[in-house]
């Protein structure tokens, strides 16, 4: 935590409007909602391994 931030609040933030738009997609019926499932569940992975990636420093 830094700041009073957690890494998983960003991960949440970051979620947030990809859950908003497969929800109104589910709801119009342009999914399923296992579809939305599986798709938010890769996003869930791809941000947490970009979220807790340390770069290397450069000189």
């Amino acid at each position: 935590m830094k700041d009073g931030k957690t890494v998983d609040g960003l991960e949440a933030a970051m979620l947030a409007p990809a859950k908003e738009r497969l929800a109104k997609a589910v709801a119009a019926g342009t999914i399923t909602q296992a579809q939305a499932n599986a798709r938010l569940a890769k996003l869930g992975q791809r941000i947490d391994r970009l979220v807790r990636k340390t770069f290397p420093v450069k000189s």
